[in-house]
């Protein structure tokens, strides 16, 4: 009878170990890249972007999970020309307790029409980026339109990467 309980115990201790990654929460994806850090690397992958809130809006130290949280505490905005039509747009960033997804991080338009996302780094030089961006209606979160933009350098602190798993 001991050895049942024995084993009863071993398997449930199994399970319970290997269950808990199931019910565990959180987690994070986004990895915080300096201008002049880019490199070809980085080419490709999706990205966010932090707009400076002012010309001095810079940093100048190493950039951790924590310190993200504190670099995008503001959301700065930004005027984009889209369609031929200049738009303020503002940065909506979503950092939870326990996590920060790359994929809920976006640019939605003052008017809340559009939202920008799925933002992928084409080309970069001394002086701009280019990206691929996806435009969603706000409302209906539909995609519209699929445009490249290119951005000056000097309007931009920094980019948010995916972590790559």
């Amino acid at each position: 009878m001991k050895k049942y309980y024995k084993t009863q115990l071993k398997l449930t201790i199994f399970i319970f170990f290997f269950s808990l990654k199931g019910f565990s929460q959180g987690a994070w994806n986004l990895k915080y890249v300096f201008l002049d850090s880019l490199n070809t690397s980085h080419l490709g992958q999706e990205i966010r972007i932090d707009f400076k809130a002012n010309s001095i809006d810079t940093i100048s130290h190493k950039v951790t999970i924590l310190s993200i949280r504190t670099l995008l505490r503001y959301q700065d905005t930004i005027i984009i020309n889209l369609n031929g039509k200049k738009l303020k747009f503002v940065e909506s960033w979503k950092l939870y307790v326990d996590h920060g997804a790359i994929q809920e991080q976006s640019l939605v338009s003052i008017d809340k029409k559009y939202v920008f996302k799925d933002m992928i780094l084409l080309l970069y030089d001394q002086k701009c980026i280019k990206v691929k961006v996806k435009v969603y209606t706000f409302s209906s979160k539909k995609i519209i339109d699929e445009i490249e933009m290119t951005l000056e350098k000097e309007k931009i602190k920094g980019l948010l990467f995916k972590i790559a798993k």
